[in-house]
């Protein structure tokens, strides 16, 4: 399978040539968003529980069959939610950017989003799906130059003058 993010290779390259490129140390750090309220409340509530070593069930299943198959459930109505929609987004540190005496962050980020429909006989099936790799990184007074702004806009064929900048790749 050919690397999803070699199309990026030329793009970090007129970077290169125009500001200089501080790659991440070791390699590209996963950025992790923070935790929503439920999540925040869950370690809360069971900060003092520590490792779970039991099963709560009775009687306590065997370790040879914790998994047990979960066949779809057919539906005489139609379900009242047919259509959900499901997305994730991962962004990560590759760079910093330094021209003059600035330094921005240069991020990469994986935006994916599905429709999804509940059939009546339990099956689901994605009915849509996007996937895009976007290289982003500031423009202006915080960020990559507008000397240095114009030969990336050339190379990405954008224009105007927004504060950040973004290379979109779709995914194969």
């Amino acid at each position: 399978m050919p690397n999803p993010l070699a199309e990026l290779t030329p793009v970090l390259e007129v970077l290169a040539d125009n500001i200089g490129v501080l790659p991440a140390a070791g390699k590209a750090v996963e950025d992790y968003l923070h935790p929503d309220p439920d999540e925040l409340e869950d370690a809360l509530i069971n900060r003092e529980m520590g490792e779970v070593t039991a099963f709560a069930e009775t009687p306590t299943p065997s370790l040879t069959s914790l998994y047990r198959p979960t066949p779809p459930l057919p539906r005489i109505e139609q379900p009242f939610y047919r259509f959900f929609i499901d997305g994730s987004i991962r962004t990560y540190f590759l760079a910093t950017g330094i021209e003059g005496n600035r330094s921005f962050p240069i991020e990469l980020a994986q935006v994916g989003a599905a429709v999804i429909e509940r059939r009546p006989d339990g099956n689901l099936r994605v009915l849509a799906s996007k996937y895009k790799v976007l290289l982003l990184l500031p423009k202006g007074a915080r960020g990559i130059s507008d000397a240095s702004g114009t030969s990336w806009n050339a190379f990405t064929g954008q224009t105007g003058s927004s504060s950040s900048t973004t290379l979109v790749k779709p995914m194969p």
